[in-house]
């Protein structure tokens, strides 16, 4: 009896003592989207290529759809050649991303669907 007791409370303490696990996952916000946004335009200014970024896709982000769209969106776009201009490229992916991520949910309650 006393082994057994001995034993549930050696067993007992061992979930605590275990690694802790999150219970809720992380929902993306439209702060998460804009901040994708601005660093694919970072990536792209330090030399990242399309396809590197592609494969940070494939690595399992959270927003697949959104995040390909912005490497397009921001790969499109003609490479800047000063430090203006990739602030104005900074500043458009950062707003079109904010903005689309805010006007989503009016859409799909009209009844449309983004991809």
């Amino acid at each position: 009896m006393r082994f057994l007791l001995l034993s549930l409370i050696v067993l007992g303490g061992c979930g605590l003592i275990g690694p802790r696990r999150d219970t809720e996952p992380h929902v993306p916000t439209c702060d998460d989207v804009a901040a994708l946004a601005d660093v694919i335009v970072l990536g792209r200014m330090r030399g990242q290529s399309r396809f590197e970024q592609r494969q940070l896709v494939e690595r399992g982000s959270p927003l697949i759809s959104i995040h390909e769209g912005q490497i397009e969106s921001v790969y499109d776009w003609p490479r800047p050649t000063n430090s203006a201009d990739w602030l104005r490229l900074r500043e458009m992916a950062v707003g079109a991303a904010h903005e689309n991520c805010i006007n989503r949910p009016v859409l799909t309650l009209q009844g449309l669907r983004l991809r």
